[in-house]
């Protein structure tokens, strides 16, 4: 199964991503516990971060722990 995430409307839902820290790093927390959720259930995670007044507007694909951001 492929799961297909919208980035910033996870994190927003998150009570524990909404505290202090920079974006970058609730971005990267966010990708070790989708990671861990990966590895657990065998399914393949797409992450995307779309935000439309994004500080840093970017097309950049990566892949990050083994899911594709």
């Amino acid at each position: 199964m492929e799961i297909l995430i919208d980035g910033y409307d996870l994190l927003n839902a998150m009570p524990l991503l909404r505290g202090p820290g920079s974006d970058d790093e609730k971005r990267e927390y966010l990708i070790k516990i989708l990671d861990t959720y990966r590895r657990l259930k065998g399914h393949s995670i797409a992450l995307c971060f779309d935000a439309f007044r994004c500080a840093r507007p970017s097309d950049l694909k990566e892949k990050s722990l083994g899911i594709k951001v």
